[in-house]
């Protein structure tokens, strides 16, 4: 398995006759997700990040969008883009280190190294944009209230992990919690929940949800 694995980033297939197939694959998986509230609510914060960020672009694909792929674009994204020196492996087995390092080294060691250097992107995707209130009508009958916060890269803060603390606080359902205040208090609200929802390289988003009564809809 290993070794399949690693083959796809050593000399990929990358077929010329797998392309329209692919598209296709992709094409239909938007388009399942055209009905789906939350997809529709990604792609729509999306759109209003800068256009200079790459969050901006569309985020899945389908036919349109991926009509002017071919065979010579794929192999030049591939070599320009994937190179050992971007990558991080995790492997996790039930072998001692040291065996699960020999495994590696075998099968990972022949990924070309291109010594491509790091990909930066201009973090801030919402910079000068917000405060920012949309109206959303939603496929499915549903009243919810989402809070969304833009925040730093959270990455190098992996070892204190500060957005689980918000989390839990946040979305603590004991008695004197916000939840306990929206729900049994004032009867605005039915569920919370919180906890970040994106984590990138130069940027990262922590949410709120709260599925709301219709009493609760009324005073957003």
């Amino acid at each position: 398995a290993l070794d399949r694995f690693a083959q796809f980033f050593i000399s990929p297939l990358l077929k010329e006759d797998a392309l329209d197939r692919e598209r296709q694959a992709v094409d239909s998986e938007h388009a399942k997700n055209l009905q789906s509230d939350m997809w529709r609510q990604y792609q729509l914060f999306k759109s209003i990040s800068r256009k200079d960020h790459p969050f901006s672009k569309f985020g899945t694909g389908n036919q349109a969008s991926l009509e002017a792929v071919t065979h010579a674009s794929l192999t030049q994204f591939y070599e320009t883009h994937y190179s050992a020196n971007r990558m991080s492996l995790v492997v996790l087995g039930k072998e001692s280190l040291e065996e699960l390092e020999i495994l590696v080294r075998n099968y990972f060691t022949d990924i070309p190294n291109r010594s491509l250097p790091p990909t930066v992107f201009s973090g801030a995707p919402f910079r000068g944009i917000l405060p920012l209130q949309l109206q959303v009508i939603p496929v499915q009958q549903a009243m919810t209230l989402d809070l969304q916060f833009p925040m730093r890269s959270l990455e190098s803060l992996y070892r204190s992990k500060p957005s689980h603390y918000l989390s839990h606080l946040l979305g603590h359902e004991s008695q004197g919690s916000l939840l306990s205040l929206l729900k049994t208090d004032r009867q605005w609200a039915h569920d919370l929940s919180a906890g970040t929802t994106r984590s990138c390289s130069d940027w990262s988003g922590f949410g709120i949800s709260i599925t709301l009564t219709e009493q609760g809809f009324e005073h957003v």
